[in-house]
């Protein structure tokens, strides 16, 4: 949940801190802890550098959007394979 608030929320013109405060109220006015400073930053930085993993129904809509193939979810849903 706070994954995908992180990714709605972030905006790379706008500081860490600022993100943290929002993720912070958002997490509070659902009932979840609120994260800390150190755990958003972290995440932020992946979301600024390669993107957070897709949640399923970000997967869901891009399939319904034709953005990706129906198997998308179906490799989300898959465990990764053990590279021997």
């Amino acid at each position: 949940m706070l994954l995908a608030a992180i990714e709605r929320l972030d905006d790379e013109t706008v500081p860490i801190a600022e993100v943290h405060r929002r993720v912070a109220t958002l997490a509070g006015e659902i009932g979840l802890s609120r994260p800390s400073y150190e755990q958003v930053r972290t995440l932020v930085h992946e979301h600024r550098h390669q993107g957070l993993a897709p949640t399923a129904g970000r997967i869901v809509l891009d399939v319904a959007l034709k953005k990706r193939p129906p198997r998308a979810l179906l490799d989300l849903l898959e465990p990764p394979e053990d590279p021997k």
